[in-house]
């Protein structure tokens, strides 16, 4: 026998590792802009966990979360635990018949949903996370009187379904004392620091989650969260490790090994740990990730009936001279309260051989499985070598001792397998196939190929119902989840059998293509295909080991979604703009991959497109404005006293600011971005740009201020309307605003806009945030050295664009195609105005605010999906159909701000780099509105080719040809549009200073820049999904609040018209509005 155990812990549950940690103003969780502290969590938690109890749950109840990876997850999931009750995680993407099987297994008292999805539970009780976080309740910590019974060790703390063989899932209840032995370890074995931040990017069905659920909260530490649609997307994690400082995070094998192919250095920096489990760890991935990052890699091994992991091993690179390292990394010793046991087929000890089998005990061990007495009885065996009365788990995985590396993982003895980190009986997959009444027989293997492993599905057919391979598909993805989902599929007319009678599924044939792939696309001859489509083909076969023709679908020939992003990494050299995974999905074939990519430049959501980096350019000694910058410094000219393009970042401060940390914080940050101490002094031919030294820059620029009793609001406004002399003064100011005690109470960030954008606001919070928690800790502020300053990109786009006056300059030629689209556009906005637009505008804003619910966003995006385009173009496109009803002009222009931030250097600037494209729609009454997004889609993805222009000269030329009679009621519009369309996804402000629990302010407009401007945030809702908020600012000298009350609610109204309705068929330019109203945002 081979013996390996660790020390016993005391039993405890795991609620008691849960609370608030020394430093409760720390952050606890950040999702996408929405952060919570560890005061907030705690607060938060206690106050839901109460209104369970209230509701009657507790120990031994299950509360079932249908949420997706966010805040809100986190929270019910830590509330439910300090309730005694038992958590389900759900997957709302599952076939209906599967997920009704697991409600009928789990039987939970209460599921948490999100909003609208209550019916698709019933006749469970169902509630929206809103609906349990009563602020009545006490936030203080729980104990047993203030459950509806005592807590106990033994109690199930969370049910996690796998796989089943006969196909129905089955469910693994995990006791509190197991996942307290667990997490307790974790904190121990990988203890986070204070400014730890771990990674959440494991699907909350797969018990790894809960990992990253409990561990690094209740440590103190900071947890990000990934966005569940790209966990496994290796840019989406390099952002979020780079821009939030990730030291620790969990991968499955497969994707771990796409992420060491793709993952760029540089953003790894800050990653420490990285914890591997849920398949065989290959060498080879570690050995390809330490030539990327330094992080320790430790391969953790362990079954869902084991609380998550039961043994561990660190996996060193492969070192010269070393000795011989395993191709598959050993999944090591037992930990702490774990037995892990060698046994032979009559549970003879053994520590090596063919048949030789992992046993698991101690105290980690699950309850069983639900509603499955026989089945635990048979893997849950009595322990011959444990306390008396206790079990051990056969895992079915055989594996052997090798000394001092601890265990090899060998294999499995049965038919489950393990794929992407799922657990998967196969049986599982067969039962659903043979449910399908042309099916007489099924079998499905896991077959390895050079690219990954993948599933292979034989189906033999009854002989009086034909079937196609693409209708069985369509089968197998109604009952089962995704990963479930064979990547290849062929019918057989008989099996192959062994010398006794038996199935030999050795002799299968791996399925090189699906069975009904017509022939015919490979019939074309090679002349047909371009130098392009070639290329991406070679790509293509060389990820699928097949070969694949210029006609071929990625997906059909056996790609899936991490082969997908293999191959876009892959075709990285081919294009300036890389298409997307989702742009794969549209267009699979190398053929559609080139015509996609063809235009110049890619419409995404707005955000712009994306070039090779721009030449470095030599500084001159008068260094010009960057085009974007010009129109600014002449409103300055004309308006010195005009606070209209100053910015401000302010926060709520509860805690002490240190002055001089703050200063310092402030020097580093000017002296890091050369855009926060460049001055335009103006002298002919006009302005230029000045770079002072950060010293010079910052005398004067931190300012401390006690307002005379004035609300905050005011106050705030009060420092942001404090011109800059941007001729003689660094376009940065920070206000900390004090109270009669002399203690922060708030403190702003001012910027003028010359020198700063949207997204720069968060680049530049991030850069002061690490500043200032690296003074504080006495070392050096650690910004990552800039590869160019803003003045470097202005002078290569300048030398992009050449002379306007040069006919064959990219300025020229692009402005005349400008000059053409723009021909004879009307100024539509007067025609909705209240009031004819004065000679003197006194710039008075109001606002108002819509928000639609997940259910229109979710449409839109299937909307978006079907028709080849984005997100951003539906609603664009509504937004046009809105303003032609309610103007009676069926020609719109929109001003759409366009970001020109084209790789990680350029996002990590502070500076100016928007463009604002004026969008031009032509409406035709009865269109159908497909036909409507194809054309807007085309016109803007050639528009966002042909950002490269100067701003102001377009402006003046259309200042020129306007015409007061456009609008006998008013003076002609100031600019090109008067409505601009902003869709903001950029990061939203935060600041984290260590010692200081800050809250952002949100400061409503005042001031109106044009007549109308819609400002568009996605937000995840409280009850999961994601919302669309709508802020509407408008000139109060022109517009009246009805009238922008009315717009809103049309554009609510087509919103959800042509995104979820049987009505978009058509465009009616003349319809009415119905009775629906605006729902204002809180």
């Amino acid at each position: 026998m081979t013996r390996l155990a660790g020390r016993a812990p005391g039993t405890l549950h795991l609620a008691a590792l849960l609370g608030c940690p020394p430093a409760p103003g720390s952050p606890a969780i950040t999702c996408g802009e929405h952060h919570l502290t560890h005061r907030d969590l705690e607060a938060r938690t206690n106050r839901v966990a109460r209104a369970l109890a209230r509701r009657g749950i507790g120990p031994e109840h299950i509360v079932a979360l249908d949420l997706p990876s966010s805040i809100d997850l986190i929270v019910h999931a830590h509330a439910v635990i300090k309730a005694g009750a038992a958590y389900l995680p759900l997957d709302r993407s599952l076939p209906e018949d599967r997920l009704t099987r697991m409600l009928r297994t789990a039987r939970p008292s209460l599921v948490v949903t999100a909003e609208r999805a209550p019916l698709r539970f019933q006749p469970l009780p169902a509630v929206g996370p809103a609906d349990l976080d009563d602020h009545a309740l006490s936030s203080a910590p729980l104990d047993d009187s203030d459950r509806i019974a005592p807590l106990r060790p033994g109690n199930a703390a969370y049910v996690m379904f796998t796989s089943g063989s006969t196909g129905t899932p089955t469910a693994v209840v995990i006791p509190h004392s197991a996942i307290a032995n667990q997490i307790a370890w974790m904190r121990d074995r990988f203890p986070l620091a204070a400014g730890a931040t771990v990674l959440h990017k494991i699907a909350p069905t797969f018990d790894v989650s809960v990992w990253e659920i409990f561990w690094p909260l209740a440590s103190g530490a900071h947890l990000v969260i990934a966005a569940p649609a790209a966990r496994n997307d290796p840019d989406h994690l390099c952002a979020l490790i780079a821009r939030h400082s990730v030291t620790h995070a969990v991968f499955v094998p497969s994707p771990l090994r796409v992420f060491g192919d793709i993952a760029r250095p540089r953003a790894l920096g800050t990653l420490r740990h990285i914890l591997v489990i849920g398949e065989e760890l290959h060498q080879e991935t570690v050995d390809r990730l330490a030539s990327r990052c330094a992080a320790t890699v430790h391969n953790l091994y362990g079954p869902t009936e084991a609380a998550v992991s039961a043994t561990q091993s660190e996996a060193p690179a492969s070192r010269a001279g070393a000795g011989e390292i395993p191709r598959v990394v050993p999944i090591g010793h037992p930990q702490r309260g774990v037995q892990a046991l060698l046994l032979g087929p009559r549970l003879s000890p053994a520590t090596s051989g063919p048949d030789v089998e992992l046993y698991l005990g101690g105290v980690q061990l699950a309850r069983g499985y639900l509603g499955k007495a026989a089945l635990t009885a048979t893997r849950f065996v009595a322990n011959p070598w444990g306390q008396p009365g206790s079990r051990m788990y056969r895992t079915g995985d055989l594996a052997a001792f090798s000394g001092p590396t601890g265990i090899q993982f060998l294999g499995r003895h049965d038919h489950q397998v393990k794929l992407r980190g799922h657990r998967i009986e196969l049986g599982d997959i067969e039962h659903a196939l043979r449910r399908h009444p042309a099916v007489s027989s099924a079998v499905v293997l896991k077959r390895a190929s050079p690219r990954g492993e993948h599933l292979d599905a034989y189906a033999a057919l009854t002989s009086t119902a034909p079937v196609t391979v693409a209708e069985l598909r369509d089968h197998l993805a109604a009952l089962l989840p995704a990963h479930l989902v064979p990547a290849r599929l062929a019918t057989v007319a008989s099996w192959p059998l062994t010398a006794s009678g038996k199935l030999d599924r050795s002799a299968l044939p791996p399925i090189r293509t699906d069975s009904d792939h017509p022939g015919g696309p490979r019939s074309r001859a090679a002349e047909d295909t371009t130098e392009l489509e070639a290329a991406i083909a070679r790509e293509m076969s060389e990820i699928l080991q097949y070969p694949a023709t210029a006609t071929d679908s990625f997906f059909a020939l056996g790609g899936d979604s991490l082969s997908a992003v293999r191959l876009l990494a892959g075709l990285r050299q081919h294009f300036e703009a890389p298409p997307t995974v989702e742009d794969l999905l549209r267009n699979p074939s190398p053929r559609e991959i080139a015509a996609m990519a063809s235009a110049a430049a890619r419409d995404r959501t707005a955000s712009g497109p994306r070039n090779a980096p721009p030449p470095r350019a030599p500084r001159p000694e008068r260094i010009p404005l960057a085009p974007q910058q010009r129109r600014m410094h002449r409103h300055f000219r004309s308006h010195p006293e005009s606070p209209m393009n100053n910015l401000i970042m302010a926060f709520r401060i509860d805690g002490q600011i240190d002055a001089a940390l703050l200063e310092a914080a402030v020097l580093d940050v000017v002296e890091q971005h050369e855009s926060l101490r460049t001055i335009t002094p103006y002298n002919e031919p006009g302005p230029r740009q000045v770079v002072l030294s950060a010293e010079d820059a910052c005398r004067g620029m931190v300012q401390y201020c006690r307002p005379d009793g004035s609300p905050l609001l005011d106050a705030l406004r009060g420092v942001r309307d404090i011109p800059f002399d941007l001729e003689a003064q660094a376009p940065l100011r920070v206000h900390v605003l004090e109270n009669e005690g002399g203690r922060a109470r708030a403190l702003a960030l001012v910027v003028h806009h010359i020198a700063c954008d949207g997204f720069s606001e968060a680049v530049l919070l991030r850069d002061l945030s690490t500043a200032y928690g690296a003074r504080a800790r006495g070392l050096e502020p650690g910004l990552q050295r800039l590869e160019m300053q803003y003045i470097d990109l202005a002078l290569a786009q300048l030398l992009l664009l050449g002379d306007l006056a040069d006919p064959g300059s990219v300025a020229a030629t692009n402005h005349r195609w400008w000059h053409d689209m723009l021909a004879g556009a009307t100024d539509h906005v007067s025609l909705l105005l209240d009031r004819p637009r004065p000679r003197s505008r006194d710039c008075a804003a109001g606002t108002h605010a819509v928000r639609s619910g997940p259910d229109v966003l979710a449409a839109a995006t299937l909307l978006a999906a079907r028709n080849g385009t984005t997100r951003f173009i539906v609603i664009q496109s509504i937004l046009a159909i809105t303003l032609a009803q309610a103007s009676g002009s069926n020609d719109i222009v929109i001003g759409v701000p366009v970001t020109r931030r084209d790789d990680d250097d350029q996002a990590r600037i502070v500076g100016m780099m928007i463009v604002t494209a004026p969008l031009r729609i032509r409406l035709r009454q009865g269109e159908a509105f497909p036909a409507l997004l194809g054309r807007v889609h085309r016109s803007c993805r050639e528009a966002f080719a042909r950002l490269d222009i100067f701003p102001d000269a377009l402006v003046d030329e259309h200042r020129a040809r306007s015409a007061p009679s456009v609008s006998s009621r008013s003076q002609p519009a100031p600019s090109i549009y008067d409505v601009m369309l902003a869709y903001q996804n950029y990061p939203s402000p935060s600041l984290d200073l260590p010692g200081v629990a800050s809250s952002f302010i949100d400061i409503p407009e005042d001031k109106a820049r044009i007549d109308l401007q819609l400002a568009m945030h996605e937000r995840p809702s409280a009850g999961g999904g994601t919302v669309l908020d709508i802020a509407i600012t408008y000139a109060t000298d022109v517009l009246d609040r009805s009238t922008i009350e009315s717009l809103g609610a049309r554009l609510l109204h087509n919103l959800a018209r042509f995104c979820m309705s049987g009505e978009a068929d058509s465009i009616d330019l003349a319809r009415p509005l119905s009775t629906q109203k605006a729902v204002a945002s809180p």
